[in-house]
């Protein structure tokens, strides 16, 4: 009997409702969100309610604002169920939202979005032959990342990818030219844009040279570093380290070559950091 009352009672409750709302009077929400939700950058948020009657138009508004569909904002109508679908939710997409049916605004539900990484990494830049680094900072130390160059996973026995805490680090030693590129680092639905530029450490290579015998020549090249040190050989034998031959002015290296003889014409190679820079030198009579 008490079950009866009940049915009755709520059914008697409804009926109200839905004759107040075709009198125009106002809108009632059966069903809407929690007033507060807290997604992870990335997921989908899906924000639901149940009208009291079929009325239209509806809007939803995100801080008062008319929210438009687009590629990643769908709604959807299901007679009294109206649902406002967003998906991989940015940080933008944090603010108070709500249903206006006929000027009768539901109350505003707050969604806040929660960074998958809590730290950005600026562009980077090294010269050839050093250790870079790529280090970013993720909301929970159980989160896995993947980091790519380009569109490619990165897999170089070069590349040494490492974790501690909250802390995902990518690490690249003996660094070529060939490392400049776009880094992306992923997590969850989230990635994070990283462009790296490797400057080679031989700025200005030597050159060929073509002299006659007796007069003085000087082989020059230029590093990115200034007082870098360097080797220089001839034939790929070392040239003895001679202070009135080889110098070295802050970026700029000189071997020295005075009345030079048929003897010095061969190939020159200046050395530093594991790269090389060759020049022919040719004695005429």
């Amino acid at each position: 009997m008490r079950e009866f009352l009940c049915t009755n009672y709520f059914h008697d409750f409804i009926m109200k409702i839905m004759r107040s709302s075709l009198l125009g009077k106002r809108t009632y929400y059966l069903y809407k969100p929690f007033s507060h939700t807290t997604i992870i950058e990335g997921d989908d948020f899906e924000l639901t309610y149940q009208l009291s009657t079929h009325r239209v138009p509806i809007r939803f508004l995100r801080n008062g604002h008319l929210i438009t569909e687009g590629k990643n904002v769908t709604r959807r109508i299901a007679g009294r169920w109206k649902t406002l679908l967003i998906t991989g939710v940015t940080m933008n997409d944090a603010g108070l939202y709500c249903l206006e049916v006929s000027n009768n605004k539901s109350e505003p539900v707050k969604l806040s979005v929660q960074r998958v990484f809590t730290s950005k990494i600026e562009p980077q830049e090294c010269i050839e032959g050093n250790t870079i680094q790529l280090t970013c900072s993720v909301y929970a130390d159980n989160i896995e990342v993947k980091w790519y160059k380009e569109e490619h996973e990165i897999q170089c026995q070069r590349c040494l990818i490492t974790s501690s805490e909250h802390d995902r680090m990518l690490t690249i030693k003996n660094t070529t030219v060939g490392d400049s590129g776009m880094y992306h680092v992923k997590a969850m639905n989230v990635q994070m844009k990283i462009p790296v530029t490797v400057k080679a450490i031989i700025t200005r290579p030597l050159e060929n040279v073509t002299i006659m015998e007796g007069l003085d020549t000087i082989l020059e090249c230029e590093t990115e570093e200034e007082n870098c040190s360097v080797q220089w050989l001839k034939n790929d034998k070392e040239i003895s380290n001679q202070s009135d031959r080889i110098k070295m002015t802050g970026k700029i290296h000189r071997l020295t070559l005075l009345q030079t003889s048929l003897e010095d014409s061969g190939t020159y190679t200046v050395k530093t950091k594991g790269r090389t820079s060759h020049a022919v030198l040719t004695i005429k009579r």
